[in-house]
């Protein structure tokens, strides 16, 4: 039942940080975008054109990255 409580309390400060994050300003430009949006390769045709270090960007995006760096640690 605690546990349950606090993470309701997470998820609520979470989301109420992410409307304020993008409501600051010079955040203008950021939006939340699903996950299943960025993870559907249909949507994604075409950027490993035009984004710089495309493969590390989308890794970085989805979560990936820390996955792939803690793999290239010594002693992994």
């Amino acid at each position: 039942m605690q546990e349950t409580k606090q993470f309701t309390t997470l998820l609520k400060w979470l989301f109420q940080w992410i409307s304020w994050f993008l409501s600051s300003k010079g955040n203008e430009y950021f939006c939340e975008v699903d996950e299943d949006f960025i993870l559907d390769r249909f949507n994604l045709t075409g950027l490993n054109n035009e984004v710089a270090n495309y493969s590390q960007a989308l890794d970085l995006i989805t979560d990936n990255l820390g996955m792939l760096l803690s793999c290239q640690l010594p002693g992994n």
